[in-house]
């Protein structure tokens, strides 16, 4: 063999092992793409649905809370001492 051809020889394996790296870059490319598109859908969007369902009750809470201080038993409600969670006396 030449110069000539060793070095042609050597720049088409170059080219041919780029080329091969390449392909499998993009295959693993694309793999890693589908997987991350799985986790989304099996993890992610629960997580969006739970969070609704958790601001729904908090909503449903509150609205129950004013509720009991503006409905038609509000005015049992005492007004004076300080209050803390379900107590039915106040601080001393």
């Amino acid at each position: 063999m030449t110069v000539r051809q060793r070095i042609t020889f050597l720049i088409v394996s170059a080219v041919v092992t780029a080329l091969a790296v390449g392909a499998a870059g993009l295959f693993a490319l694309r793999q890693t793409g589908q997987q991350l598109d799985d986790l989304y859908k099996t993890s992610l969007v629960p997580i969006v649905e739970v969070t609704a369902i958790r601001d729904l009750f908090n909503d449903n809470r509150t609205g129950l809370k004013v509720a009991k201080y503006t409905g038609p038993y509000a005015d049992e409600i005492p007004t004076k001492g300080i209050y803390e969670g379900n107590a039915t006396s106040p601080h001393r």
